[in-house]
């Protein structure tokens, strides 16, 4: 397993987030349930203690789904850079 997949805040796993609308929509669709359950909790309807495990989750899903994405981008980026470096003869 690469470690850097662990990494949180790397600037191409942001840019990799926003990268296509499926993406933005999945990650809506993380946040907006989880800022539910934050004002959930807030107000006592659910449990505190469930609010740091999924808390917890999210990050870590978010940091490693993002960061896949990210290296994805990258392999795609240099798959084009290389299809127009080698003419054939």
């Amino acid at each position: 397993m690469d470690l850097r997949l662990l990494f949180p805040f790397r600037k191409d796993a942001g840019v990799a987030q926003r990268a296509t609308p499926a993406r933005r929509r999945f990650m809506w669709g993380v946040m907006v349930p989880y800022a539910i359950t934050l004002v959930l909790t807030w107000i006592d309807v659910i449990p505190r203690w469930v609010l740091w495990p999924l808390l917890v989750a999210v990050f870590l899903l978010v940091t490693v789904l993002s960061n896949v994405w990210a290296g994805q981008d990258a392999l795609a980026e240099l798959d084009k850079d290389d299809v127009g470096d080698n003419p054939m003869p």
